[in-house]
């Protein structure tokens, strides 16, 4: 609505006022030339209120395309985040294929597969050097430390969910010791639940009526799944274990995305990398199975034999399974890791987690095609109830963010 505009002109024993097109006299009639300045008035008042006009459309046109950008922005979360589930679905049968082996350990397997991962992702790898001596420095010297800070951010992220990631896939391993492929990722799928109730009780977030009711059904379809044709054994332990930590990788993944640039991703994927291959390696010189004979009162010969011997199983088991390895290093880890981190940073750990309950769906049917493993009645209803769960929580999610939006752009 054009706003009226009062305009008060003074003339040489005059007072006339305007508003809006009209003029009203005061006193005695304008001239000729108070009558052509008072027109020239109103024009410019129109012109004005057209260039207010035109300026509210255009804020209005910029929100709206801010809306369809964030909308934009979440697709390809979901896109992404869902070729992540497809390769995540993959690495259940994959790694039952070599860990039916029983002569290779989860802790040398773990390392061989997250070695190999590091090293395609290591010219991504961020620097070490995070000096913050600024003395005497010049552009290009103030260039590097700043690049050194923001290296030493990503080696502070890479560490903490490194960290989680450790835990995670070393607990799926030795989880898939002792359980099916299938029931390891039903199992693992808890970590779509975790991530509310974590995102509750530890980081104080709110947690819907919808949610509640998602995970118990979720929870049901879990324990039929995990009684049928078979008691629990202790691979389903580790296998929870190994959900709850993946749910604080999602959750705190988040938080590592807020902290980095977009470009960054990269370098952050390969810090982590790096860090769990370390711990792998650690944790397999604590699980060597024969201790070499030497000396208990010098260390290092007995350490430096050790890890020939890490090395030297290592390399076994990639002499063995060589396309296995090769896939489980290379696609489900370091191309899953990399496409989960640019994907996550669309979107919330809650949102993201919905995305990766299809996960043990899409590791039944791989079981299913490439390990020969069929659910029995009770697995089938149970990993229905599981998926129905999923999906309800991701279309209430989702029909939410689309009704925010909506009335984002009406306010406007």
């Amino acid at each position: 609505m054009k706003a009226r505009r009062r305009n008060v002109v003074q003339l040489p024993g005059k007072n006339v006022s305007l508003s809006g097109n009209e003029t009203r006299q005061v006193g005695d009639i304008p001239s000729k030339a108070s009558l052509a300045m008072m027109d020239v008035i109103n024009v410019e008042a129109d012109l004005i209120d057209t260039e207010i006009g035109k300026g509210s459309a255009s804020m209005k046109e910029e929100s709206k395309e801010s809306i369809s950008g964030e909308t934009q922005s979440i697709l390809t979360s979901v896109l992404l985040l869902g070729v992540v589930t497809v390769i995540w679905g993959t690495q259940h049968s994959m790694i039952k294929l070599v860990l039916d082996d029983q002569s290779i350990a989860p802790s040398c397997f773990s390392f061989a597969r997250f070695g190999i991962a590091s090293l395609i992702a290591s010219p991504y790898t961020p620097s070490i050097n995070t000096s913050k001596d600024k003395m005497g420095e010049d552009s290009s010297e103030r260039i590097c430390r700043e690049t050194s800070h923001s290296d030493g951010n990503i080696w502070r992220w890479g560490l903490e969910m490194g960290f989680w990631m450790l835990l995670g896939y070393s607990f799926q391993a030795i989880g898939l010791e002792y359980t099916t492929a299938q029931r390891s990722g039903f199992l693992l799928y808890l970590n779509v639940k975790f991530v509310p109730f974590f995102a509750k009780f530890i980081f104080g977030r709110s947690i819907s009526a919808a949610t509640w009711i998602s995970a118990a059904t979720a929870l049901t379809g879990t324990a039929l799944l995990s009684y049928d044709g078979s008691p629990p054994n202790v691979g389903d332990f580790w296998s929870i274990l190994a959900a709850a930590s993946s749910a604080m990788f999602i959750i705190r993944l988040e938080a590592a995305n807020r902290s980095i640039r977009k470009d960054q991703s990269s370098s952050l994927n390969s810090a982590c990398l790096w860090v769990v291959t370390t711990g792998c390696f650690l944790w397999s010189l604590l699980t060597v199975d024969e201790i070499v004979a030497s000396d208990s009162a010098h260390l290092f010969p007995p350490l430096a034999q050790l890890s020939l011997k890490v090395l030297t199983q290592s390399a076994e088991i990639f002499v063995h399974h060589p396309w296995e390895m090769l896939y489980l290093g290379g696609v489900t880890t370091a191309l899953a890791n990399f496409i989960q981190t640019r994907g996550q940073r669309g979107i919330t750990a809650e949102k993201a987690s919905i995305i990766y309950a299809m996960d043990p769906v899409f590791g039944a049917l791989f079981a299913y095609l490439i390990l020969g493993e069929s659910l029995g009645i009770k697995g089938v209803f149970g990993a229905s109830l599981i998926t129905i769960a999923a999906a309800t929580t991701a279309y209430l999610d989702f029909n939410n963010q689309t009704a925010n939006e909506s009335n984002r752009y009406d306010q406007t």
